[in-house]
This record gives C-alpha cells, structure tokens and sequence, in this order.
C-alpha cells in the first residue's frame, strides 16, 4: 500500500469551506453582497453574487476571481484601498469603508460596508471578511437634493419678496434675509415666534381671535393680493399685499410671500397729488376762459357807453348841468376799461397792441390789482425811479409779467 500525506490539501478543503459559509451568512445579512479574502502566497478573492453584479464578474462564486481586490476600486481611490488592505492585515477589528468600484463593463459604482480579518492562534492572518451595499442610488438622491437645497436657498435670499412659512399654531418656521431686512429685525427675532408678531395691530387682533384658532384656515381663506401692514422693528409700518400658498407634502405649513408696497403707495400719493393740481390747473384754466368771455363782452358794452357819452357831451352846450355828469359817466367807464384790460391780460384773450408807455405810471395804475391779488397779509411796496424813461410795448403784456413775477 502507498500512503500519501494529504494534510495540506486537507487544510485547503476545510479554509474553503468555512469561507464558503461565512459568504454565505454574510449574504443573507448584507444589503447587497459580500467578499472574502484569503490571504496566503497569493491573494485569492470570493465574491457574492451581489458584489459580482456590482463589478460585473461572471463566474461562479465558488470560485476565485483572478484579480485583486485593489483591481476592483476606480483608481482615484487606489490609495485609499492600499491603507485599508494595510489596515486589514495588522487588525481583527471591523472596520468600515467605502469605495467606488469599477466594473468590467466600465461603469462605477460606490459601495459602503464594513470588513474584518481573521488570525489564527499564532497571530498569522488567515483571511478578511466584507459586507457592502451599492449606495450609488443614495448618492445620487443626496447631491440631487444638495443641489436642490442650495437653489432653493439661493431663491430664499435672493428674491426680492419677503418669505416665511408658517405652521398651523401660526408659528413661524422660516423666514428668507429680505424680510428681515425690511422689518429690521434679526433672523432669531423672527424664527420661532408667532405671526403676530411681525404683523401691525390693525391685523394681530384677527392672528389670535379665538374664531382663528386654526390660523392656517385663516390664512388660507385671504383673498389673493390682500393689503396687510406688517410692524417692523423700530415701530414703523410696513404694507405689503399678501400671497398664501399650502406647501405640498407638509399639510400643516403654509407659505407666505410680502410683497413690498411702500414704493407704490408712495407712486399711488405723487399720483393723486398730481392730479389734484391737474384738477386745480383745469379749474383755474376754466375760471381764465370765463373771466376772459366776461371781460371781452363787458370790453364791448363799455365801448358803447364811452362812445355814446362822448356824442353825449358833443350834443351839449358849454355849460350845461348835465355835463359834469357825462364827463364823470366817461371816467368811471375808462377806469372800468382798463380794469377790463387787466382781465384779458390775465386771461392772455388780449390781442398784442404795442405802444409808448411809461413803466412807472403802468405799475401805479397796476398796483391796486396787485395788493387785492396777493391778499392784505403781504405788503406791496413799489421804489419807482424817476430816470426811467418810456418803452415801446403791449401794456397787458408787461402787466402780465409784472403779475406772474408777483404772484410767484
């Protein structure tokens, strides 16, 4: 009989098959799959049907993979596999990694697990045990959500509407900078306090009435646009219009955008000063036309009363009582002429007629309107100088200047 000393391919049978049992209990504890190690002259990996899906290895998990373990890491990460494999081999501690893998197909995948490695009793490392999980999906929901996050708050600060978000109790849960701003607060003197306290009193009354207690109904039920007053720091007002919107996915939360309205009410106010001096410019053009259509007619009915009062006089004989009488008629109707004159001038109805005139006896004649025009609070006084001379000029025309330069 021939003996053969088959210790150590009996050692190898029984290394096989404990890893094959601790694969298999790995596996039904992973999320994904798992991978086992055994160390000796070579490197000889087991992988899980799981992790081999990963790195798209086809062959049957019973047998080895020909590559090592670094082989199956994106190469940005070579390194940190090196200090990790270092890791397993001086500690039976487990230890957690994560990596992104690179598969045959060439795609890359990221995993996270943990391993731990084994020794025997001298201390030798016998093999090293990993579970993992494909995270790739994770990933790609956290840096999508990252990424919606950052917009989102670069919207929050960057809008130029006050934001906040209220819950049902009517506290506040958020608030965006621009609103901080303008009702010169900090964010902590916002956050966590109630609505009414931001909104003036004419409102706050209405935030807490006990017909309110659900302020999200409250909130809900205004009128898209609604004009409110918030109260803001340093005691001043704020109008703003009111736009309430439920938050989808959170039922309790409603969101508010303030519109700032200081900007157009200030319009609104110049707007209807405006038109009041409009309105007031339209009277007084009305009053010029009336006054003008009054002094044209009276203009002609004097001209008929001077007329047939200087016939009148040429009728008399020289020294008759009746005269004194006609020449007084005559007068009285020149002065009222000229008071005629000054109405058309006011009105600007008066047709251009230059003459030789003397300014000073012009603004004499002219003072008496200019004292009742200005009225009896100011004082007119007039320092005509005796070396004016005359000017050739429509007199209702330098009376009108004389009037703008007074009124004004």
């Amino acid at each position: 009989n021939v003996l053969h000393d088959v210790t150590n391919q009996w050692d190898v049978e029984q290394e096989r098959t404990r890893l094959m049992s601790a694969m298999q209990e790995n596996e039904s504890v992973a999320v994904v799959g798992s991978f086992d190690v055994a160390w000796g002259e070579e490197e000889r990996i087991f992988l899980s049907d799981g992790f081999r899906r990963i790195v798209a290895v086809n062959d049957s998990e019973t047998s080895p993979v020909e590559e090592t373990l670094m082989s199956f890491v994106s190469p940005h990460h070579a390194d940190g596999i090196k200090s990790f494999i270092e890791n397993m081999k001086k500690s039976s501690d487990r230890v957690p990694f994560i990596f992104q893998v690179q598969g045959a197909d060439g795609t890359h995948r990221i995993i996270r697990g943990t391993a731990r490695s084994e020794f025997d009793p001298l201390g030798v490392l016998k093999g090293t045990h990993g579970v993992m999980r494909d995270i790739t999906d994770e990933v790609d929901i956290e840096r999508t959500l990252t990424i919606t996050m950052r917009r989102y708050q670069c919207f929050m600060q960057n809008v130029r509407d006050g934001i906040i978000f209220v819950d049902r109790h009517g506290t506040i849960k958020e608030v965006n900078d621009i609103l901080c701003h303008k009702l010169g607060m900090g964010r902590s003197e916002v956050v966590g306090n109630h609505l009414r306290t931001i909104v003036s009193k004419d409102w706050s009354g209405l935030v807490k009435d006990r017909r309110h207690k659900n302020v999200l109904r409250w909130l809900k039920n205004l009128p898209s646009g609604a004009e409110i007053t918030l109260q803001q720091k340093n005691g001043s007002t704020l109008p703003v219009s009111v736009h309430a919107s439920s938050v989808e996915h959170e039922k309790d939360t409603v969101m508010l955008v303030f519109q700032d309205l200081t900007e157009q009410k200030s319009h609104e106010e110049k707007l209807e000063t405006l038109t009041g001096m409009l309105l007031k410019a339209q009277k007084m053009e009305a009053i010029d036309r009336l006054a003008g259509g009054v002094a044209h007619d009276f203009n002609n009915i004097l001209t008929s009363i001077m007329g047939n009062t200087n016939m009148a006089e040429m009728e008399l004989p020289e020294g008759h009582p009746s005269g004194p009488y006609l020449s007084e008629i005559y007068v009285a109707s020149k002065r009222a002429a000229d008071l005629t004159r000054q109405l058309l001038a006011i009105s600007r109805k008066q047709m251009i007629n230059p003459k030789t005139i003397n300014p000073n006896m012009l603004i004499s004649q002219l003072q008496l309107l200019l004292e009742r025009t200005i009225g009896s609070d100011i004082e007119l006084r007039t320092e005509l100088s005796a070396s004016v001379g005359c000017i050739f000029a429509d007199p209702g025309q330098i009376e009108q200047v004389v009037l703008n330069l007074v009124v004004n």
